[in-house]
């Protein structure tokens, strides 16, 4: 099976900005004897034929990553210069990296277990708080324990 997305231009559907992308609506499965080779026109022709609507864009995704960076998704975008599909920008400090991958302005705990040895136990719900540009866990103690994560101490302090 071939996957195919489809995309619509719209306005950034995150919210972030007010700049125009090509947004994947939805991605379906076509069989291989409609697309000869991946990346392959025709495959994206049988999509606009198939739906009768020729000014709808489809772009082949590989399910796979085998081309166009990842396997798109609802949401995602696709960028017509390098030819990729990028995950939508999930927070607005986020920024995109060299391989096109979204990163935070803290990078990711280094820690997610707490204890030691046989008493060491992980943190849970990692989440990011846009609102205070930090990382935030709970422990699984009854009640849960939160707790805010330290970069230039590369460790979890109580919240």
């Amino acid at each position: 099976m071939a996957h195919f997305a489809k995309l619509k231009e719209q306005t950034d559907p995150t919210g972030f900005t007010s700049n125009t992308h090509l947004v994947v609506q939805t991605v379906i499965a076509v069989y291989n004897k409609h697309v000869p080779s991946d990346k392959h026109i025709d495959g994206e022709t049988w999509c606009k034929n198939f739906y009768n609507d020729h000014d709808t864009i489809w772009k082949q995704t590989s399910y796979n990553h085998n081309f166009r960076k990842e396997y798109a998704g609802v949401g995602f975008v696709y960028d017509p210069v390098k030819d990729i599909f990028i995950r939508a920008q999930p927070f607005a400090s986020w920024s995109i990296d060299a391989n096109d991958d979204w990163q935070p302005p803290v990078k990711y705990p280094t820690r997610e277990i707490y204890g030691e040895g046989e008493d060491a136990k992980p943190y849970v719900d990692i989440i990011w708080d846009e609102a205070n540009l930090r990382w935030i866990a709970k422990d699984i103690e009854t009640p849960p324990n939160s707790f805010n994560w330290d970069p230039s101490g590369l460790a979890w302090v109580p919240a």
